[in-house]
């Protein structure tokens, strides 16, 4: 569909609108939030720490769960306002080595892979032209996503590799992991959406919509093929 010049500077208004509302809202919501957080973690702490001997296993067990909770809820405030920042967040293109940037991820999520038989590999990948800490920041989503969701294998495979693209390369991270249904394919990107329950990954669903937005401020796009206990590949595309 095609938009006549003052259609799309009212569409460019609107949108630059729709950021600024997104980014009051979390400034709000991380303003308001992080303080009774903090009162209830350090409440915690002092419950635990100094009348541990007056607990039982309940109250211990309880106490536990709000201290998950909290730390949760904190995580949802950063990827809300990390989301948010994204939009008013001006891009510096630069060339980017693929293969380093992935090398780099893979080994700064080590951490996740502990205890665990992960295989990772790395095609050989063309430059791209990218923001470095954004593009970074898309690639690491998409790595922990692949590590987090191979967890029921006893074996996770997560490789890093490239498609010819409609703008040149389109690079993906495929994982051997739950996979889903294409059906529901266009959820996976939307804010606060989850394909999966929570008692089966941790997740705030924020991931993948700052894949999205990251992608898109490029001028790219981002799309994901998945089969139910199979695995899933998502690809992006920075043009």
């Amino acid at each position: 569909m095609l938009h006549t010049d003052s259609e799309k500077r009212q569409l460019v208004a609107e949108r630059d609108a729709a950021v600024a509302d997104l980014a009051a809202f979390s400034s709000a919501i991380s303003h308001d939030l992080r303080g009774p957080l903090r009162t209830i973690a350090v409440a915690v702490r002092i419950l635990s720490d100094e009348h541990a001997a007056g607990l039982d296993d309940e109250a211990r067990t309880l106490l536990s769960i709000i201290d998950n909770n909290v730390e949760r809820v904190g995580g949802l405030i950063d990827g809300i306002v990390a989301f948010s920042r994204l939009g008013r967040q001006r891009l510096q293109k630069l060339s980017i080595d693929m293969n380093e940037m992935a090398r780099a991820v893979i080994d700064g999520a080590s951490p996740l892979t502990e205890g665990r038989q992960v295989e990772f590999s790395v095609a050989s990948l063309p430059p791209a032209e990218g923001d470095p800490e954004l593009v970074r920041q898309l690639l690491t989503h998409l790595v922990s996503n692949a590590i987090k969701f191979s967890t029921p294998r006893e074996k996770a495979v997560i490789r890093v590799g490239t498609v010819k693209g409609e703008c040149g390369s389109a690079y993906f991270v495929r994982d051997n992991g739950a996979g889903f249904d294409m059906a529901h394919a266009g959820k996976l990107f939307g804010l606060f959406q989850r394909l999966h329950h929570r008692d089966e990954f941790e997740g705030n669903g924020v991931g993948l919509a700052t894949v999205k937005r990251i992608a898109e401020k490029h001028g790219g796009r981002v799309w994901a093929e998945g089969v139910p206990g199979e695995g899933a590949t998502f690809y992006f595309t920075l043009c």
